[in-house]
């Protein structure tokens, strides 16, 4: 995908910040939410994010940290699961291959997210 490196920096200077300045001893990182096109819209994303929130209740993580690029991820887990987001960069400016990615991908990813959910 692109901008994974860009977003996995992003995360790592983050968990940094987290682990030194907010009392967070244990973190579950959400890596990646995502389900085929052909399986979309039944709400499999869901029952994933669901179970990774589930997993971190019983391991006694403090946080759930994700990165996201996708807008309906984003929204998704805002509205459905209130993470918050914690920081957004916009990878028209901080991206410098923006231009060169496909139409379709730069309005479905156009920005990547750090959301966390306590």
């Amino acid at each position: 995908m692109f901008g994974d490196r860009l977003a996995q920096n992003f995360l790592c200077v983050i968990r940094i910040f987290l682990l030194l300045f907010c009392s967070v001893d244990r973190i579950l990182h959400i890596m990646i939410t995502t389900v085929r096109p052909e399986y979309t819209r039944r709400g499999i994303a869901n029952i994933m994010t669901g179970r990774m929130l589930e997993v971190a209740a019983s391991s006694r993580c403090s946080l759930v940290v994700a990165v996201s690029t996708s807008t309906f991820t984003q929204r998704n887990k805002i509205n459905r699961f209130q993470f918050e987001k914690v920081i957004e960069l916009d990878f028209e400016n901080n991206y410098p291959n923006f231009s060169s990615m496909p139409e379709k991908t730069r309005k479905a990813h156009d920005k990547v997210c750090v959301l966390a959910k306590r």
